[in-house]
């Protein structure tokens, strides 16, 4: 290995470590277990589905109960129902009556809540609960928590980090590599995000490994089936992960002007094997929860514009590294600063897309599919700044970005002690840049040298609230939060 090589794979475990560091801070109790119960829904459909073959989990939908016949003689045991003390199975699902529901009331990491648990649930694809019912230490559902699940998500969006520094640094250089990757690894949002059990968390990944694997599958056979495994199990992960396969799909057309149909046929492949997963458990039951899924709110471009004006996580946190990289990537449109950056536009648009026509509510995960393409977006901008200077990028960012952060830095203690401070730093990053212009002198190094240290100290600040977020995070979950 040359010293090239090990450099490299040195500064990668340097940024996963720091990405992981910050993730595993309290991850059992921030965001607090009742921030979304579907981390634990999720984790039932697992392991109902290993204990008896049969999907069962808590559900909002009213589709079980209109068709449920008789529920006299259901009980539950371990979050499974039985009828008259028969558990179901594969084998005597035939005549096993269902649908089922069961309204229980449960404790969960300290809160208590109650669920309609029914059977078999279809809401979602199955694969996703399957993975981690492998990472939960519980016994039966009853004692599961979400202390172990969320090892899984921490653990994939470490590999994120890794797959970001090295799409990067093969599409576009060292410096977007080692920016991208340290944003993503520590910007507040992306890390309180990434410690929630969800599958858009896996699709992220997933969505990165992909744009990978694609740039390397021209020479590598390898690159290439490992693309279609993917996008073959995308179906049974979530109907969002239907991204993967509709981006690479459209990269491909926009670039090389073919369309793959071995990517369709492989997508197409899972999407079948999910429907017959669907219609063996219960036919009506799979159809009238398609309809009704599509039946969800349309909120279409104001809830895009919503995610990318506001930020959730799954409250709200006005980060200002997400909000650049919006910014971000209409400069790198208008500008055109690289072909590499053609394929993360069209994924991006797909995406945006994909969420205006199925997304429905405006819940936050669904755009944590992008936030690994956000990041790189950002690094783009800001590497391309030092490059090539464009004194517009400094106040953006020091107004999105360094003032946002400094401001939750502070939040909860009195920001009028900082206020003088604050009117310096505006004299120094945005005002001392400008003066050798006056006098006809090379500002360019002025102006770098700050964009630098704004970067530098921005990366604290996030540090910084992540370190504080045992006291941030009640204040946000009461509302109390600055806009």
């Amino acid at each position: 290995m040359s010293l090239k090589n090990i450099f490299l794979f040195l500064t990668i475990i340097f940024v996963c470590f720091l990405g992981f560091r910050y993730r595993i801070r309290q991850y059992k109790s921030i965001p607090s277990a009742s921030t979304t119960f579907d981390e634990q829904g999720y984790l039932w459909l697992g392991k109902s589905i290993l204990n008896t073959g049969i999907p069962t989990n808590w559900s909002a939908l009213d589709v079980y109960q209109d068709s449920s016949k008789d529920n006299k003689l259901v009980n539950h045991q371990n979050y499974n129902l039985l009828y008259d003390s028969i558990a179901p199975s594969i084998k005597n699902w035939s005549t096993f009556p269902h649908p089922l529901y069961r309204s229980i009331e449960s404790k969960i990491d300290g809160y208590q809540s109650q669920f309609l648990i029914v059977q078999p649930y279809l809401d979602n694809p199955p694969l996703y609960g399957v993975i981690l019912a492998f990472f939960d230490n519980g016994k039966t559902a009853l004692k599961s928590s979400v202390k172990g699940i969320r090892l899984f998500p921490i653990y994939s969006s470490i590999i994120t980090i890794a797959l970001i520094f090295i799409y990067c640094y093969q599409q576009f250089n060292y410096g977007t590599a080692i920016i991208s990757s340290l944003i993503f690894a520590l910007g507040p949002a992306f890390v309180i995000s990434n410690r929630l059990a969800l599958p858009e968390n896996l699709i992220a990944t997933l969505f990165i490994l992909c744009l990978f694997l694609y740039s390397k599958s021209k020479e590598n056979y390898f690159a290439r089936y490992l693309i279609y495994f993917i996008c073959f199990l995308c179906p049974l992960i979530k109907i969002s992960a239907l991204i993967i396969p509709s981006s690479l799909v459209l990269i491909e057309y926009f670039t090389k002007k073919k369309i793959s149909f071995s990517l369709i046929i492989s997508t197409m492949l899972g999407l079948l094997t999910y429907i017959g997963y669907g219609f063996f458990l219960d036919k009506n039951i799979f159809i009238q929860m398609f309809i009704n899924q599509g039946q969800r709110q349309f909120l279409g471009p104001i809830s895009m514009l919503i995610k990318a004006i506001y930020p959730q996580i799954p409250y709200p946190i006005f980060d200002g590294w997400i909000i650049f990289s919006y910014l971000s990537i209409i400069i790198i449109a208008i500008k055109k600063i690289s072909s590499s950056t053609k394929p993360l536009l069209i994924a991006f648009i797909t995406h945006t897309v994909f969420f205006l026509l199925f997304g429905g509510n405006n819940f936050p995960w669904y755009q944590w599919i992008i936030y690994p393409l956000l990041a790189i977006f950002s690094g783009v901008a800001i590497s391309h700044t030092f490059k090539k200077f464009s004194q517009t990028m400094i106040f953006p960012f020091f107004i999105i970005v360094f003032s946002s952060l400094n401001y939750y830095v502070h939040y909860g203690i009195d920001w009028g002690k900082y206020l003088n401070t604050y009117r310096l730093l505006i004299i120094v990053f945005l005002i001392l840049p400008f003066i050798p212009s006056l006098f006809k002198f090379n500002s360019k190094i002025f102006s770098k040298i700050s964009l630098c240290v704004m970067f530098i100290i921005s990366l604290y600040f996030s540090i910084q609230i992540i370190n504080n977020f045992q006291s941030l995070w009640p204040l946000l979950l009461n509302n109390n939060y600055p806009l």
